[in-house]
C-alpha cells in the first residue's frame, strides 16, 4: 500500500516494539464519528484487514485482539518497523521509541487506515476478567460492536 510520502507492506515475523504513544481521537468525537467506541475498533482492524490481510496473530482475548507487523518504507529510502495491535488500551502502534524519524510514518499509517474502506469480518472477542462476549466487526463499510 502506498501513500504520497510512505509505501506500507505486511511482515511476517515478530519484532521488539515499543508504544510510540500517538495521540487518540477523543471519546467523544470517535463517538460523534464511529457512533462508538467499539465500531472505531471494528473499523480500524477492518481497515487493516483490507490493507494487509489476516494479522500475524490474533486471539479470541479482547486484550490481545490482534497483531499486524508493517515496514513503512519512505521516499528516499529509509524503512522503519511498526507494530499495530489491539490491547486493553484500544488499538496500538508501536515502534522503536527511541527512534523519533518513525513518529511520521506511523502518524500517516494512522491516518491511511481512517480513510480506507473497511474490509467485512466479524469476530467474537471474550473479556477474559468479566467473562462476557463481544461481537465485532464490518459490513459494506458499517461497523459495529455488540456486546
Amino acid at each position: 500500500m502506498t501513500t504520497s510520502s510512505y509505501s506500507y507492506r505486511a511482515l511476517l515475523r515478530e519484532l521488539e516494539l515499543s508504544s510510540l504513544n500517538l495521540s487518540k481521537p477523543s471519546y467523544p468525537e470517535l463517538v460523534s464519528r464511529y457512533g462508538s467506541y467499539g465500531a472505531y475498533l471494528a473499523r480500524i482492524r477492518g481497515s487493516l484487514i483490507r490493507l494487509f490481510g489476516e494479522p500475524l496473530l490474533s486471539s479470541s482475548d479482547i486484550d490481545e485482539a490482534f497483531l499486524y507487523l508493517i515496514e513503512a518504507s519512505g521516499s528516499e529510502g529509509q524503512t522503519w518497523k511498526l507494530a499495530v495491535y489491539q490491547a486493553s488500551s484500544g488499538i496500538v502502534i508501536g515502534g522503536d521509541f527511541e527512534d523519533f524519524s518513525n513518529r511520521s510514518a506511523a502518524m500517516n499509517l494512522r491516518e491511511l487506515l481512517l480513510v480506507t474502506d473497511p474490509d467485512d469480518f466479524e469476530i467474537v472477542l471474550e473479556n477474559s476478567d468479566s467473562g462476557k462476549q463481544v461481537t465485532y466487526g464490518c459490513r459494506n463499510g458499517a461497523c459495529y460492536w455488540n456486546e
